[in-house]
């Protein structure tokens, strides 16, 4: 395309992309003075408020469609308070960095024309692009490629089909969940044998082995204190069979949804669909929906179309399923899913029986964070925290402080019998690398998401470490992507640098081989940084958006650097200075030893265990037993 282009003399071209391969590409063109990057390097707290208060006009105007009769229920037209991947609270988020990044583009060069090349993979940041030019009143030229329109056709077809066959499986999900559950006992819900008196629900909206892992030890534990445990499984047909196989009970909530929901939900979407659509104009008109002198509506209006034809069915059916499961059973007490942070925990929570309401139990898998969105409402009667600094997280977030137990984290109660079973040698033959490289650095190059990570900083990270890799080739470069890292930019990285110590991980498998087999690891922030620590390797923590509030993730356990130049000299003198390295080496140790002592809690009993023993404790004192934690297991 840009061959085509005719530039004009006595213009100044920047050409502004973000794809390396495009930077080295466009360098050869003798009329092009500069070419840069598009987006900012910058997080999402530099936005979080003005998201916060955009998406209240938001629900606002969503919660007006809910007239009572036939439309979807009021309490199901939210977008969450969690902004974390997705098309809605997230597009926000997304919308208002964007914006950010292209007056910066535009203010820095003092740009008076923009020529756009339309992509379709692109259109929607084209688009506010072409906003944020009109808003400043710069013109804007389109130029399409050959096919564009016909590209743009497949596109929409696509959407659409791939909507029209996710309701089409959820259906058959649920028909497969109804006969696999076959009919519903006719129980009492005070029948204790039946409804359980003492079942204490996990609710699973996932398959990931991370999110299993979280909740069967302390199911197992529990049972193995009298109660009934229970997964309440949604859109999870894997992870109900792998909880299944541990010997323990799982519902489908699939099978729970009335059969009258099978017409009655969609007609409800469709009866709100219409009246949103016909009250666009009002949610143009939301005050809150402008930012910066850019008109926000006609830009979120896409993600309002996502919302109807690709959540709002399912909330419906998954609401109606857990009505329907709460009238037959009453249990002790939930775990929800996410709190009430997300959506299915959210619906499940407001269904929940109102007159004997059960203990509500959360906890966090993931690292703790300095998290601006966290939700208004905060049901948790009991939360688990891994340590005194999550304590000190959910504190700040609204919990009281007697409601909060520490418990550890049970996902890596395994890892001390882990690393004496496997040593180094055999990690690194495991993955394939040999074992005579002088030293080895492991690289977790996160998920590019805007707010979290740009695709700026994971290639200038990439390409620092590739180059290091290739002035040393006594050093091993180990990378694995992060389980949900979209391949593409990161491998053509690699393959631009056809190097044999450069190792390219699975990023489906676990990291603890490749973790071992490391010295140092180097990532922005990540649950890889504590579990290299609790490996003893030393952490580096790139953080190119220069937001000190990411320190809070490993506090003083980290070396942080700002710039790829300070992370290029930093491993240079890893590998070159023989006296460095050890007292680096150690010093870090040092202090993560320190911040684990504070991230997990120090007891010889596993973190499963703990739980449960808090659990059964706040459920005797809730009913008014005083007595010890092991009284119920006697």
């Amino acid at each position: 395309m840009l061959s085509r282009f005719r530039p004009k003399r006595g213009c100044c071209y920047v050409v502004a992309f973000d794809d390396v391969e495009v930077h080295r590409a466009v360098r050869p063109y003798p009329w092009v003075d500069d070419v840069c990057w598009i987006e900012q390097m910058e997080s999402f707290y530099a936005v979080a408020d003005d998201v916060i208060t955009i998406l209240e006009g938001v629900n606002r105007w969503l919660a007006s469609l809910a007239d009572g009769l036939l439309s979807v229920p009021a309490e199901l037209l939210f977008w969450i308070r969690h902004a974390e991947g997705g098309m809605t609270t997230q597009r926000i988020q997304d919308l208002l960095l964007l914006i950010r990044s292209y007056q910066h583009l535009l203010d820095g060069y003092r740009v008076h024309r923009i020529v756009l090349l339309r992509d379709v993979n692109n259109s929607w940041e084209d688009d506010v692009l072409i906003q944020v030019g009109r808003s400043k009143g710069i013109a804007v030229k389109e130029i399409k490629s050959a096919g564009y329109r016909m590209r743009c056709l497949s596109r929409w077809v696509r959407a659409n089909t791939k909507s029209a066959a996710v309701v089409v499986l959820n259906t058959l999900r649920i028909i497969r969940a109804k006969l696999q559950r076959g009919r519903i006992p006719a129980v009492r819900a005070n029948n204790q044998d039946e409804a359980g008196e003492d079942e204490i629900a996990f609710q699973l909206c996932s398959s990931s082995k991370k999110h299993i892992e979280n909740i069967v030890p302390l199911m197992e534990a529990l049972q193995r204190k009298g109660y009934r445990p229970v997964a309440l499984t949604w859109r999870a047909s894997q992870g109900a069979a792998d909880v299944r196989r541990e010997g323990l009970h799982v519902e489908e909530l699939e099978g729970w949804v009335p059969i009258s929901s099978y017409w009655e939900a969609p007609c409800q979407v469709l009866y709100t669909w219409a009246k949103a659509k016909n009250r666009i104009k009002q949610f143009f008109g939301i005050p809150e929906l402008e930012y910066r002198s850019v008109p926000l509506g006609p830009l979120l209006w896409p993600s309002v179309q996502y919302f109807f034809k690709s959540e709002l069915l399912e909330r419906c059916q998954l609401s109606e399923a857990v009505k329907e499961y709460f009238k037959r059973h009453c249990p002790v007490a939930v775990k929800l899913w996410g709190g009430v942070s997300l959506a299915q925990g959210s619906i499940t929570w407001r269904k929940l029986p109102q007159l004997e309401r059960p203990l509500i139990i959360d906890n966090w898998v993931g690292i703790a964070i300095d998290w601006p969105y966290s939700p208004k409402e905060n049901p948790t009667d009991l939360f688990l925290a891994t340590g005194p600094i999550q304590k000190q997280c959910v504190e700040r977030d609204g919990v009281a402080s007697e409601r909060i137990v520490m418990v550890g984290q049970g996902r890596y109660d395994h890892l001390a019998v882990w690393m004496k079973t496997y040593t180094v040698e055999i990690c690194r033959s495991t993955l394939n690398i040999p074992s005579d490289y002088t030293f080895y650095l492991f690289y977790d190059p996160n998920a590019v998401l805007r707010g979290y990570l740009t695709t700026m900083e994971q290639t200038l990270v990439t390409n620092t470490l590739l180059n290091f890799a290739r002035n040393c080739p006594d050093a091993a470069l180990i990378i694995k992507p992060h389980p949900a890292h979209q391949p593409g930019m990161l491998e053509r990285l690699i393959e631009h640098y056809p190097l044999p110590n450069v190792f390219l991980i699975n990023k489906d498998m676990l990291p603890y081989h490749a973790l071992m087999a490391a010295d140092v690891v180097v990532t922005k922030f990540s649950t890889v940084g504590i579990e290299a620590m609790i490996f003893g390797r030393p952490v580096v923590s790139v953080m190119l958006d220069n937001e000190d509030r990411w320190q809070f993730v490993y506090g003083d356990a980290a070396e942080y650097v700002k710039t790829v130049n300070a992370l290029a000299e930093l491993l240079e003198k890893l590998v070159d200075d023989a006296e460095f390295r050890p007292k680096w080496t150690e010093a870090q140790r040092e202090r993560q030893e320190y911040f684990l002592a504070q991230y997990f809690i120090q007891s010889s009993r596993p973190a499963a265990s703990l739980a449960a023993d808090a659990i059964a404790h706040r459920l005797l004192k809730r009913d008014g037993i005083s007595t010890q934690w092991s009284v119920k297991a006697q």
